[in-house]
């Protein structure tokens, strides 16, 4: 954790926002200098790293501030990709697969060997390349895979008596040919208006695909769908990315005329593997998180 030191220069008390939650105000009288502690989580990060801060206030002459964060975090094991292993997939499998490279960055050698992992049905094999220092991690799916994304981890012995384990992220997500992003909408509890939202229907079948209708139990919401906009190639070849989308506009009553178990908005589809696409319209705000980041996998079993 670093200080960022504020100093207020003008003739005025000035009104600072930092980005803590929603927002923290504080005040400056002319000349005062305020430190602020900036902490970052190193959890999923290596090697070279750099964020912003960005701080707004009142100041007629420069009413945004942005600190760059830069930091070097070290690892003892590095790995590729940093995020762990990551299988993104169309096919549910059983059968799916993804590797982990792993480095060993210490002076001892490194006795990996698999301890255990919280997702059901995922079997892993270890490959060392260099004895004690350079391993290769494959991990397949004996069981087919559910839509949506699920986090879960793979531990390991490393025979170091001052780092006994390591624990390697998974992350485990089914594509469908037809994706709605998000799927949830979180209407606040607090919301007395009619609210737009916008939903972008991702096609990663046929870029012919369209979304034919939408259709909603509540009458108080509205969809209209947009035109499909076709996407040209990109990022790095293999890499999966849908090939056309149809954004739709959603208007959401307020918060009092959804029931407590939500509503679902239907897209009708084109795409022969994927009919029907729903996305929940809800103010519980678990319900929305669940959906739109995904679940985790339960007790890590070691």
């Amino acid at each position: 954790m670093r200080p960022v030191r504020l100093p207020a220069t003008g003739q005025q008390p000035q009104s600072v926002t930092l980005p803590l939650g929603k927002g923290r105000k504080l005040s400056l009288a002319p000349g005062e200098t305020l430190k602020v502690p900036v902490m970052f989580q190193s959890d999923k990060k290596q090697d070279d790293f750099s964020s912003k801060v960005v701080i707004n206030s009142n100041d007629p002459t420069q009413a945004e501030v942005k600190v760059e964060v830069k930091a070097f975090v070290k690892r003892m094991v590095w790995q590729e990709p940093a995020g762990g292993i990551v299988i993104r997939t169309l096919d549910a499998g059983p059968g799916v697969s993804s590797k982990v490279h792993l480095e060993n960055r210490m002076p001892e050698p490194l006795q990996l060997e698999y301890s255990g992992t919280n997702i059901p049905g995922l079997q892993v094999q270890i490959d060392e390349l260099s004895e004690g220092r350079i391993y290769d991690v494959t991990a397949t799916m004996s069981e087919k895979l559910e839509p949506g994304t699920l986090e879960g981890a793979v531990v390991f012995r490393t025979g170091w008596s001052n780092e006994p384990q390591l624990i390697v992220p998974v992350w485990l997500t089914l594509i469908r040919y037809v994706e709605a992003s998000p799927r949830a909408i979180y209407v606040d509890p607090v919301q007395s208006q009619p609210k737009k939202k916008t939903v972008s229907l991702q096609f990663y079948g046929d870029a012919a695909t369209r979304a034919t209708s939408a259709t909603c139990t509540l009458p108080d919401v509205q969809v209209t769908l947009g035109r499909v906009q076709k996407v040209p190639p990109r990022g790095k070849p293999g890499r999966l990315i849908f090939k056309a989308y149809q954004r739709a506009t959603v208007i959401v009553p307020p918060a009092s005329k959804i029931p407590p178990e939500g509503v679902y908005i239907e897209f009708t589809t084109t795409d022969p593997q994927c009919p029907t696409v729903k996305v929940l319209v809800t103010t519980n705000k678990q319900q929305w998180s669940g959906l739109t980041y995904g679940r985790k996998a339960g007790r890590l079993q070691r």
